[in-house]
């Protein structure tokens, strides 16, 4: 009998030491689930580790809540606590903060899985989401530039622009290797860069909204993407080496009425292989046409020229077969003695 009433009071004691080492001086529980979810206002910049760990939302270094709202003002030093891993976080909503710009690599391979950003937002800086779990975000139409590297080899499966979007430049290799399945590009896009949304092998579709003002697509832009037809903007003046190259399922390039096409620079449909027509009817302008423009482009069955003096072309046609050419009716002779267009054995009237 003695033995178990000292038994049953050591366990008594191990349960009242369990529950007062279990809880802080808050009587909160140390060992709790991460909070669900949490929103903190902020008054005066610099202060944001400091209202986040009073409401024990953050450790030293560690988050403890999945979904957290922040409004007010952020300064450059309260960016730092997201710095490193921010495990649990999975969704921010910064629409309420006062900032203009989201900082270089802040968020770069983080668990990050959703994200509002700020409404008056100018600038997502370099490589800011890169190899993050972002998987969609919706971009605010103050924002004027994506820079380099800005989503690169991230989750993000949908990107889209409010109405009225400002953005003026994509950066080099902004969306180089997502998941995105389609993206409409804004009428205030002027510049895609260099291999700005390459390598995006679920990315079929590519649209440019109505009154497009975009005027370069950069080299390797759209290279190795799933597309299977794009029509280029009337605005776009230049296309830059290998912009759209290594799509094997693109089928078809057309270009809108009213084109200012003037050049297009070497290897850019390089190894298409499934591109059967490029209608380039509506460029009067185009002047230049670079080396292996179409060069393992074997499925070619018609070529559409809408300029009435040939363009300069070099070697751009090296292809195991020639397919039709069709120009304007009163080039047809022109073309026929032109270097680079003569060896086309079919060449007849567009119209």
């Amino acid at each position: 009998m003695m033995k178990k009433f000292f038994l049953l009071s050591w366990a008594v004691i191990a349960a009242l030491s369990f529950s007062s080492c279990s809880k802080d001086d808050d009587g909160n529980n140390d060992n709790s689930e991460p909070i669900l979810s949490a929103t903190v206002h902020i008054e005066q910049e610099g202060t944001l580790k400091n209202v986040l760990q009073e409401k024990k939302l953050l450790d030293a270094i560690f988050f403890n809540v999945v979904s957290l709202k922040i409004t007010g003002v952020l300064g450059e030093d309260d960016w730092e606590v997201f710095l490193g891993s921010i495990d649990p976080l999975q969704n921010l909503d910064l629409s309420e903060v006062t900032t203009t710009s989201i900082p270089k690599e802040i968020f770069s391979g983080t668990s990050l899985h959703s994200l509002i950003l700020p409404n008056k937002l100018v600038t997502i800086e370099e490589g800011a989401f890169a190899y993050s779990k972002l998987t969609s975000i919706k971009i605010p139409a103050s924002v004027e530039f994506i820079e380099n590297d800005a989503f690169k080899g991230s989750s993000l499966q949908s990107i889209t622009f409010e109405k009225g979007s400002k953005l003026k430049t994509i950066g080099e290799y902004a969306l180089r290797q997502t998941a995105l399945t389609s993206i409409e590009i804004p009428a205030s896009v002027e510049t895609i860069e260099e291999g700005a949304i390459s390598d995006c092998s679920s990315l079929p579709t590519i649209t440019f909204e109505k009154g497009s003002k975009l005027k370069t697509i950069g080299e390797f832009a759209f290279q190795g993407t799933a597309l299977t037809s794009i029509e280029i903007p009337a605005s776009v003046e230049t296309i830059g080496e290998n912009a759209i190259a290594a799509c094997s399922s693109l089928s078809t390039i057309t270009f809108e009425k009213g084109s200012k096409l003037k050049t297009i620079g070497s290897d850019a449909f390089f190894s298409c292989t499934n591109l059967k027509t490029f209608d380039a009817s509506y460029c009067r302008w185009l002047n230049s046409i670079g080396s292996g423009v179409f060069f393992q482009c074997n499925s070619l069955q018609v070529i559409k020229i809408g300029t009435a003096t040939p363009p300069e072309v070099f070697g751009a046609f090296r292809i195991d077969r020639f397919p039709i050419l069709k120009v304007p009716s009163e080039s047809v002779e022109a073309y026929k003695n032109a270097d680079g267009w003569m060896d086309f054995p079919n060449i007849s009237a567009l119209y």
